[in-house]
């Protein structure tokens, strides 16, 4: 319960205070509106009446919402709310002010939050105040003033009397902070007031060790986010990475070796060789990376050569990994990787991760150790994953005949490694296998075929191919076939001209508003006529109504893993509504049974869900954004996109403090049950079934 403690009092901000609720017809016109982004028939019009709801609940979702719709004009409508007398409408108030202004100039929003400063006495609502400062568009001056104002909400009075700010809002201050740090430009610095207040941080312990805020986790998020903080400023010195490195929550300690993995000294080397040997596998594999980057591998591999025997998967993967690089026992580390490769087993039923890493890193430091036996046996696996780690060994031995065949294999993964790595040998020579993926129907195939195809020689063979890949794809009238179109009307540009303006006219009207401009950008170039586009969008999908959402609000979804594991996720639908209803329902249906989780980031996520097992593989319809005021903590599940709302149901889970992500990507979950299960998730682990359960009630 302690980790996600801070999760409740962030999504309590909109929480309703009325004992009968929202009005259902309310609720529901914002939904709508907020979905159609403001163009609805309805236009602003439910939103800016929900501000003056006398529901609490209903300003705050209605400020929410034209946050959300990320238009700075909207600036004097959310400041209001601002003042609101619910602390929980305020502060989703400030966030949409940081919201509206995302990707401009955030003066303006800095001078009306400062204001907010001396008078805001709800602890939560000033550290919104303090990470909204952070994430700011600002620059020099109003730079240095923001981290003034974070620097003061840091503390509950200035002088002799200062004392820490309550733990929930230095979190606030500590993510305003971070942003700071991870935004900073080439010739801008952390303020000095702002780096002393965080060296101090780094220390942090709540003052009453019995309260339930010291066992909720969050003076350990402060102390994590203050390390990170000076890390990416450049301002942690030895002393302040040395108490991290001493700290009992493994998330400090990891960031702390990050911090060491930037600096170049012998002290600095020592305490990375001393993180390999940490009792949590996520410091030893971001030990892993400082020492790489530290320079001191160059002399030596032999840390990490005995770190392939981890009883970690995360670590091991990591160490065989380091080795394909060169360094001094080169000997010993081909030989370690060999014996590696021999272990790989003829079954998908797992155990090959450790051999495939192993097989690319050997087939880069000691090619002459791969033999054709050995490769065989990673090509001709059951498994498509060990197929592609074989096309990307064969790659780094240039054999291009393993190759052309490889770009023919079953699986479409497969295919687009091996077209990849054949164009990287033989350029434009491979032209012809390479358009001849152009009649699959793999997205990511597709998008990396056309892409490849960039100054392709045979030009009208490679239009034909693109032409009837466009018009099939396009007839199927998926959103989340963009990317692919657009790489392939890209080719249809570079090779195409007026002859084939007839068979791109219809597309004026396409039903992606991208795909429609850039057709009339080509019909423009090539007849010297301007065109308009006029998209036709495809329906919306239906919207969730409330006996839908109470239901969810009831509600988990539990992924039953083949290797074994219940992942049970509870959704969180008023932050989320669209997302958390749209998971459900393909849950029900049956979309996610049998799927993989295709991405496997250490330290970071796990990504997965996709039918085709990559990126670009998911449901059709997109589904917008709905970002909010929870951070991508530890155990969140968010939403996968590629842009600003192109959801196509593709989830991930953090398995770290990822406040990076935040205000970017939509949060509609959190496990709270087997993060045991998601931390031994290995890279093609299937979801046996998915099902929504009802919480028993108590």
């Amino acid at each position: 319960m302690r980790r996600f403690l801070y999760v409740g009092l962030v999504t309590g901000l909109v929480a309703g205070c009325s004992p009968a609720g929202p009005d259902p017809l309310v609720m529901d016109a914002i939904l709508a509106a907020e979905d159609a982004r403001g163009a609805g028939p309805e236009g602003l019009t439910p939103l800016l009446e929900g501000l003056g709801s006398d529901d609490a609940s209903v300003r705050a979702a209605a400020v929410r919402a034209l946050g959300r719709l990320e238009r700075p004009r909207l600036v004097g409508d959310i400041l209001p709310l601002t003042f609101d007398d619910d602390p929980k409408v305020r502060g989703e108030a400030v966030n949409a002010l940081g919201q509206a202004v995302w990707g401009e100039d955030g003066e303006e929003v800095a001078g009306m939050l400062a204001s907010r400063v001396p008078v805001e006495a709800d602890s939560v609502v000033r550290g919104v105040i303090a990470r909204t400062l952070g994430r700011l568009t600002l620059q020099a001056d109003a730079l240095k003033r923001a981290q003034d104002q974070i620097v003061q909400l840091s503390r509950t009075a200035e002088g002799v009397s200062a004392r820490d700010a309550p733990a929930v809002t230095l979190v606030g201050v500590a993510l305003g902070f971070e942003t700071v740090a991870r935004t900073l430009g080439p010739e801008e610095e952390l303020s000095e007031e702002a780096r002393a207040r965080l060296v101090e941080m780094v220390s942090y312990q709540h003052p009453d060790a019995s309260s339930e805020a010291a066992d909720s986790g969050l003076p350990a998020r402060v102390r994590s986010l203050a390390v990170s903080a000076l890390a990416q400023a450049g301002a942690a010195d030895p002393d302040v990475l040395g108490r991290a490195l001493s700290d009992p929550d493994a998330e400090v300690r990891r960031q702390a070796v990050r911090g060491l993995g930037d600096r170049r000294g012998f002290a600095e080397v020592i305490s990375i060789l001393r993180a390999l040997g940490d009792v949590h596998a996520g410091v030893r594999t971001e030990a892993i990376a400082a020492y790489r980057r530290s320079g001191a591998a160059v002399q030596s591999c032999l840390p990490v050569v005995g770190l392939t025997a981890d009883p970690d998967p995360d670590v091991r993967h990591a160490a065989i990994d380091y080795l394909g690089r060169s360094c001094r026992e080169g000997a010993i580390q081909s030989a370690t990787l060999q014996d590696i490769t021999e272990r790989l087993v003829p079954s998908d039923d797992g155990g090959w991760h450790a051999p495939a890493h192993a097989l690319v890193a050997l087939a880069r430091v000691a090619p002459n150790r791969v033999s054709t036996a050995l490769l065989n046996r990673f090509t001709t696996h059951p498994s498509p994953f060990v197929r592609a780690y074989s096309a990307r060994a064969s790659g780094l031995l240039a054999d291009v005949p393993r190759l052309q065949g490889l770009a023919e294999d079953d699986d479409a993964n497969v295919r687009t490694v091996a077209i990849g790595e054949l164009v990287n040998l033989q350029g434009h020579l491979a032209d012809d296998i390479v358009s001849g993926q152009l009649g699959q129907n793999d997205p990511q195939l597709l998008l990396t075929a056309a892409r490849l195809l960039e100054g392709a020689e045979a030009a009208e063979i490679v239009l034909n191919r693109v032409l009837a890949a466009f018009h099939r794809v396009s007839a199927e009238g998926r959103e989340t076939s963009r990317d692919p179109r657009l790489a392939l009307l890209a080719r249809i540009g570079e090779f195409g001209g007026p002859d084939q303006a007839a068979e791109l006219e219809p597309y004026l009207s396409d039903f992606d508003a991208r795909v429609a401009d850039g057709v009339a950008r080509l019909l423009t170039d090539w007849t010297g006529t301007a065109r308009t586009a006029a998209p036709i969008p495809l329906p919306h999908l239906a919207l969730p109504g409330r006996s839908e959402l109470d239901s969810l609000a009831r509600s988990d979804v539990v992924l039953e893993m083949r290797r074994g594991g219940v992942i049970r996720i509870r959704l969180l639908p008023d932050g989320a509504p669209t997302n958390a209803a749209r998971f459900a329902r393909l849950v029900g249906s049956g979309h996610f049974d049998g799927t993989t989780f295709h991405r496997v980031e250490p330290n970071f996520v796990l990504q997965g869900g996709s039918p085709g097992a990559n990126e670009y593989s998911g449901d059709g319809p997109y589904t917008r954004d709905e970002l909010g005021l929870m951070s991508h903590w530890r155990g969140t599940v968010g939403l996968s996109t590629r842009g600003r709302d192109t959801g196509d149901a593709q989830i991930f889970i953090n398995l770290a403090d990822n406040v990076r992500l935040d205000h970017n990507y939509t949060i509609f979950g959190v496990v709270v049950e087997g993060m045991d299960v998601v931390d031994a998730v290995l890279e093609g682990d299937v979801i046996e079934s998915a099902r929504v359960e009802e919480r028993t009630r108590r």
